[in-house]
């Protein structure tokens, strides 16, 4: 049995480093000097923060990179409240409210979720240009919660089921309607889910690109993924500069992502339990 215990633990703690090497590679890739770069050894190299100094002046055409991350973080901040105000009130009526074809509706949901996104882009992109739209967080905000809204309804239909009926009749009986029933008993008791779904939106929005370089035409409007993704466009690629970038920009999530940890698990293992 410890023979096995062991084995267990070494296969594991091989998968954790070889998923974790390519995030160490860059990391030390944006601390070596541009000599060490062409012959890098992976254990072996003169750190510097020069690139990060770059990042932080402007240097390199990167002048605009602290509105990019803004950009980034109002997309996915308005990502995450609109997607939970649409699947907090329609994951609840495909939950509670019977009416004609809600279970085909409910199945229509899931599979829209399934639907790859770059198969609506030249039609989405047509759509916000007849509004006016292109070049607008709105536009960019719209696409995201279209993405990330069918997957929050489902899991946030599945947790409200599994909340037992009594205590809405409870507040029912009390002479509260549906709407107050919903706000002051459901939504409240959803916490967990919440900050879950929260969570999934923001990041599915921080890392988007697609609909962003569809959607933008003005460098001023761009997220820092596409930001990033020009650098690479040069003929020769700054490779430290594009590291410490991306080293930049993967911290806010990894951030709010510890402090939520345990919400994230709990609502997202919710989303599996039937009523």
């Amino acid at each position: 049995m410890k023979k096995r215990t062991i084995l267990i633990y070494f296969v594991l703690t091989m998968f954790t480093v070889f998923a974790l090497f390519p995030a160490y590679w860059m990391f030390i890739t944006s601390l070596r000097p541009l000599s060490e770069l062409l012959n890098p050894v992976p254990w072996v190299f003169s750190p510097t923060l020069k690139y990060y100094e770059q990042v932080f002046t402007g240097y390199y055409q990167i002048d605009l990179f602290g509105i990019q991350v803004m950009n980034s973080v109002i997309i996915s901040l308005a990502t995450a409240f609109f997607s939970i105000l649409v699947s907090s009130f329609a994951g609840y009526s495909l939950a509670r409210i019977r009416f004609p074809y809600s279970s085909w509706v409910s199945k229509m949901v899931f599979f829209t979720y399934l639907m790859p996104p770059s198969l609506l882009s030249v039609a989405f992109f047509e759509q916000m240009h007849n509004y006016g739209l292109v070049n607008t967080y709105a536009s960019i905000v719209i696409a995201m919660v279209v993405f990330t809204s069918p997957y929050c309804i489902w899991i946030y239909k599945e947790y409200v089921k599994s909340i037992p009926i009594e205590i809405e009749e409870a507040a029912i009986i009390d002479g509260a309607g549906r709407l107050k029933t919903f706000l002051t008993v459901i939504f409240p008791l959803s916490a967990p889910v919440i900050v879950a779904l929260s969570t999934y939106a923001f990041l599915y929005a921080w890392n988007e690109y697609l609909y962003v370089l569809i959607l933008t035409s003005d460098s001023r409007m761009f997220t820092a993924p596409l930001a990033i993704a020009g650098l690479l466009q040069s003929d020769e690629i700054p490779w430290g500069l594009v590291s410490a970038m991306s080293i930049l920009f993967s911290i806010p999530p990894v951030i709010f992502y510890y402090l939520v940890q345990k919400y994230m698990i709990r609502g997202l293992v919710a989303g599996a339990v039937k009523a």
